[in-house]
């Protein structure tokens, strides 16, 4: 497959070698949208750019790269690297919230809680997955989805969208929990509306909710059978809900089957995933005009399918795609940055350190 070569280069380079084109503020931000594209390598950012599916990645001020092992391994998995990020700490593959000796941790969502900021999570896998649970659930084994969904239900996350009703629901109500609970209605008790399609979603009056949880799918999100379902919607609506805290908020929205497509060395169906991804950064960016307390952040939690980019065809400005892998790399990935405090992720960085910083700008410390 062969695609047309662009001029980016001249912008694209400072950004991972994190130089700092241009500062909005250094002032400590309110709000913080983190965006993790499950699996997005430098190469995968790039190739999105290439072919007119990533125009969003070079909207940003800041950036650089991050190092991603996890403390047993070069080769990270979801769930160490965004505990990694929720937490500031690293520990090993399939731990959710849990250091490497397996103690619980303080996670994201509580120290926005602590600041008396509303918090949010989107993701277009199951919500209980291993990358959006980090930032609520502590967990020896990312694979207890079931106790990873009870832990949802009775944690301070404001905002919830994503996959996975089935972990939510009993048996005898089209869900495949054997305790018997409905989750979904322990919710409503503690004032959460709950939809389960993008039109319901898209009709709450944004003023009125404080919190929401949108199951749109008995597991994942399929979008190629659900065109409807938009990260770029579900991510406005998001923004809607959270923004009318004073105190500021936290939002994190996973492009989750960027990773899927790259574990199936599948290049077109990736573009797709990444074009998804893409917009939804787009509404964070457009809204951040509005707001000047905002920081929007990009990264992912490893490389998947160790994507590269050669020449091909016959023109000196064309490229083909090679993979050489079906699993995780331990490529680093990019981390991106714009906004109030963006000087703050540049340059390279491990992904504790990350999380590390994210805290200290929610802490204010």
């Amino acid at each position: 497959m062969k695609f047309k070569y662009e001029l980016y280069l001249l912008i694209i380079l400072p950004i991972f070698l994190g130089c700092e084109v241009q500062s909005k503020t250094s002032d400590t931000p309110k709000s913080i949208i983190l965006f993790i594209g499950d699996g997005m390598g430098v190469a995968q950012v790039t190739t999105a750019i290439m072919n007119n599916v990533g125009s969003n990645f070079m909207r940003f001020t800041n950036g650089g790269l991050i190092l991603t092992a996890s403390t047993n391994s070069w080769i990270t998995d979801s769930a160490a690297s965004a505990t990694a990020i929720s937490t500031g700490v690293n520990t090993y593959n399939k731990a959710i919230g849990v250091d490497a000796d397996q103690n619980n941790l303080k996670l994201l969502v509580d120290y926005a809680s602590e600041a008396g900021k509303s918090f949010g999570i989107i993701t277009t896998s199951s919500i209980t997955h291993a990358t959006p649970a980090a930032f609520y659930s502590n967990n020896l084994w990312r694979n207890e989805e079931y106790d990873i969904a009870l832990q949802l239900s009775e944690s301070e996350v404001d905002v919830i969208i994503g996959g996975g009703f089935k972990y939510f629901l009993p048996e005898n109500e089209n869900g495949k929990r054997k305790d018997g609970r409905n989750l979904l209605n322990e919710m409503k008790d503690r004032k959460f509306s709950v939809v389960f399609d993008m039109e319901d979603l898209m009709s709450l009056d944004k003023g009125k909710t404080d919190k929401v949880v949108a199951l749109l799918a008995y597991d994942a999100i399929d979008k190629e059978k659900n065109p409807s379902q938009k990260l770029a919607d579900m991510t406005a609506a998001a923004i809607q809900i959270l923004n009318k805290n004073e105190n500021g908020f936290f939002l994190m929205v996973e492009g989750a089957q960027i990773d899927w497509k790259a574990h199936d060395n599948e290049y077109d169906k990736m573009l797709f995933q990444l074009e998804d991804f893409n917009e939804a950064i787009g509404v964070a960016l457009d809204y951040a005009e509005t707001d000047n307390e905002l920081l929007i952040l990009v990264t992912a939690d490893h490389e998947t399918g160790g994507l590269t980019l050669l020449q091909g065809g016959h023109g000196a400005n064309e490229f083909k795609e090679q993979w050489s892998t079906h699993g995780h790399s331990g490529s680093s990935i990019p981390l991106l940055a714009t906004g109030p405090g963006s000087h703050l992720f540049g340059g390279i960085m491990e992904i504790d350190e990350l999380g590390r910083r994210i805290i200290s700008i929610i802490t204010d410390r």
